[in-house]
């Protein structure tokens, strides 16, 4: 199974995923989605404009915050 989710349509990338990990305070973050746009420049093929969005409580349960 693939961790992550592609959509393209013309010049554009979407990421769907799901983070894991912990924090600096010893808080545990589990199933934070995520979703990375990724615009790509047609004439060099570069990254010219990337929109980052996340789950506004981090995965974090909501006792924990």
């Amino acid at each position: 199974m693939n961790p992550f989710i592609f959509t393209v349509q013309k010049n554009r990338i979407v990421v769907e995923g799901t983070e894991y990990g912990k924090l600096l305070e010893g808080q545990t973050i589990e199933n934070n989605h995520f979703c990375n746009v990724f615009e790509i420049n047609e004439e060099n093929g570069l990254i010219q404009r990337m929109y980052a969005y996340t789950d506004p409580n981090l995965g974090l349960n909501d006792n924990e915050t």
